[in-house]
């Protein structure tokens, strides 16, 4: 399954971000046909996931670097955070998925690097 699209050439590690997991504020229409894009959700297991925005992290400003606290990314490559929602849209409590993978439009896939618990704002599996 793929969640967003990188939106550069340079190729490097995603950083999956919660900006919320929510029971309240899910779309109207759930789903879609195609991989998911930026601000459309897809339902998969009674869960909406919304990527809200996918972009480059540069560690040396302020609201970047609380995001991530690790090596910087090798020459070439760049750190890009996805900032992601997930909304129970089912009747029961369900978990979301701890299994992302991003692709690119050019097919390649990354997997999220894993972020401390204690990150205010990594993505954890939880149930809604």
């Amino acid at each position: 399954m793929s969640f967003a699209r990188l939106k550069s050439a340079l190729r490097g590690p995603v950083i999956a971000v919660a900006c919320g997991a929510a029971l309240g504020g899910c779309g109207e229409e759930p789903g879609v046909d195609e991989p998911a894009r930026e601000g459309l959700a897809i339902e998969i297991g009674g869960i909406d996931y919304d990527v809200g925005i996918t972009r480059q992290l540069n560690l040396e400003i302020t609201p970047d670097e609380a995001f991530y606290d690790g090596p910087p990314a090798k020459p070439g490559h760049a750190l890009y955070g996805v900032f992601v929602e997930a909304c129970n849209v089912s009747d029961e409590p369900l978990t979301t998925t701890s299994d992302f993978v991003v692709e690119d439009n050019q097919g390649n896939e990354f997997e999220p690097i894993e972020l401390p618990e204690d990150n205010a704002f990594a993505y954890q599996a939880t149930k809604l």
